[in-house]
């Protein structure tokens, strides 16, 4: 008879019952469950598991009792904080042969350090240790990690969060490995006294397998290139199959889906840039790495905010006096409108008086938006209103008159205001209490026909519309008052209100007639509202010239 050769594979699980969830918030290892080992040296410090020997180069553990059935996973978060190394590390056991971890014949346990400051996984089989999952170089030191470790049909994998989350990244996976079961446990290796009472461990789940259904979704969308939308996902996806993309406003499908090496992040590039808008991007038949399927949609705004220019920007409000108070914050501010249909950024512009100027942050104004500056520490008082924010260097503004700038980032004149006592054009509002409203947005006239005292029972109104927001109430151009040679080649002109600095600064806006001759610089006095016009040639006494 010939013999029959049975090839027997061999499978060893974690085997027969059990659960363990830990997360010390009853604030003891002496119940629920009952920890055991070296109890005395180790605490339960803010609902978290704290080392607590002082011992030089010693080696301490805590084990309980779990035994799991079939598939199994394993859930902790940990903290080490220090540099680990050969002398200093975490050993996390998912299953020992032996209350006393450090007796263990046959096991399975995750380290948290190493001379390669690594997550790794290591298998005890009669005493001998061997590596089975090797985990990245230098992600170990001083860092919140969360670690999870899952058995599902013999593959062993390790993911591990170096961040302390949930975003957990795949490290390896095995299927030869074997384990003895019955305890589960932690074991710290440590050596002089600058590594006491710095290992951490807490958030403890060991038992079966919880296994995803749920297909992977959308956590975060970003525009990385004018044409390119950028999407994180909380789990591996595996599809980029152009057709299963679809964006709404005629986009339709992408050019390309790449993803990166993670693959939790796909990056779809369209032949056109996307505009700002309102956008719906829906996802067919979107495939994740374990296995699961589905649909998903996700709605997204893109936004790009545009650096502001000369009149996008208007000083609308402005409250010097704020005492006697009548509802609002008794401290300073003014206000600033958004007068386009484009979102503004503010960062790096700059508020000031004539003295320092306060740098506005990183700040976004929406279309037709207003924003509220005031002293920096003051921002609470004004939140309530609308967007504040509270600049360090705000200038103190003086109640009977001052110069208030607006400018971009390259110190370009955005807005300004020189207001006096008289632009309140009441003498008891003047006394305090009551803001400056400028009447109308859409002029460019900033003097003292476009302003006046609030007419608001709080004496104000930040962050909205102003209760004498009307029509244009300067509707006459700039005239010339007077004008006068400071020498042969340059000549003052006084006007009646101050023009547009971009209308005023651009010498082809200037010409003499006689001579075709356009000014060689032009400079602004918005207080005394006066030009001064340079020229090239000098002119000629007996002449007359016309500008």
């Amino acid at each position: 008879m010939r013999p029959i050769i049975l090839i027997l594979h061999f499978v060893f699980l974690i085997s027969c019952y059990g659960q363990l969830t830990e997360d010390f918030t009853d604030g003891n290892i002496i119940s629920n469950p009952i920890w055991s080992g070296d109890t005395s040296k180790f605490t339960v410090a803010n609902q978290i598991l704290q080392s607590n020997s002082k011992v030089v180069s010693d080696v301490f553990y805590l084990s309980t009792p779990n035994q799991i059935p079939g598939d199994a996973q394993w859930d902790f978060w940990v903290n080490l904080q220090f540099s680990t190394s050969s002398a200093n590390y975490m050993d996390v056991f998912l299953a020992s042969d032996s209350q006393n971890l450090t007796k263990t014949q046959n096991g399975l346990f995750v380290r948290i350090g190493n001379t390669k400051d690594e997550v790794s996984i290591y298998e005890l089989r009669n005493g001998i240790q061997k590596l089975l999952l090797d985990g990245q170089d230098g992600k170990t030191n001083n860092k919140e990690i969360r670690i999870r470790v899952t058995c599902e049909d013999i593959w062993l994998q390790l993911w591990v969060d170096y961040e302390g989350g949930t975003l957990f990244q795949n490290e390896g996976s095995t299927n030869t490995y074997r384990t003895g079961s019955g305890y589960f446990g932690i074991l710290v290796k440590q050596s002089t006294a600058s590594f006491h009472q710095k290992h951490f461990l807490d958030d403890i789940y060991a038992g079966p397998l919880i296994k995803d259904t749920l297909v992977a979704q959308v956590t975060q969308v970003d525009l990385s290139a004018e044409d390119q939308i950028q999407l994180t996902f909380d789990d591996v996806i595996v599809n980029t199959e152009l057709t299963k993309y679809t964006l709404s406003s005629g986009y339709g499908s992408p050019d390309n889906v790449t993803l990166d090496l993670n693959g939790k992040v796909a990056l779809l590039s369209y032949s056109e840039p996307i505009a700002n808008g309102n956008y719906m991007l829906k996802i067919q038949e979107l495939i994740d790495i374990k296995g699961n399927s589905g649909d998903t949609t996700v709605t997204f705004t893109v936004l790009r905010a545009i650096k502001p220019k000369s009149g996008d920007l208007l000083i609308t409000e402005i409250f010097a006096d704020p005492i006697p108070s009548f509802g609002l914050p008794e401290q300073e501010y003014i206000e600033l409108y958004n007068t386009t249909t484009q979102a503004l950024d503010l960062e790096n512009c700059t508020f000031s008086d004539g003295g320092t100027p306060a740098l506005l942050p990183k700040t976004v104004l929406m279309p037709y938006s207003f924003l509220i500056l005031t002293k920096a520490g003051n921002e609470t008082l004004f939140s309530g209103y609308g967007q504040t924010i509270g600049l360090i260097g705000f200038p103190a503004l003086n109640n009977t008159g001052d110069i208030l700038e607006i400018r971009d980032g390259q110190g370009e004149l955005l807005d300004a205001v020189s207001y006096t006592e008289a632009y309140y054009h009441s003498d008891t509002k003047k006394l305090g209490g009551y803001s400056l409203e400028r009447i109308s947005y859409s002029t460019a006239c900033a003097e003292i026909d476009n302003w006046s005292a609030s007419n608001h029972a709080f004496g104000g109104t930040p962050g909205q519309q102003n209760s004498l927001f009307g029509a244009d109430p300067d509707q006459d151009p700039p005239q010339v008052q007077s004008h006068n040679f400071l020498n042969t080649q340059a000549l003052r002109i006084t006007l009646s209100e101050n023009l547009k600095e971009n209308l005023a600064k651009d010498l082809a806006n200037f010409e003499l007639v006689e001579t075709s001759e356009n000014p060689i610089t032009i400079s602004l006095n918005s207080t005394e509202k006066t030009l001064t016009l340079t020229f090239a040639s000098p002119f000629e006494l007996n002449t007359i010239y016309h500008l």
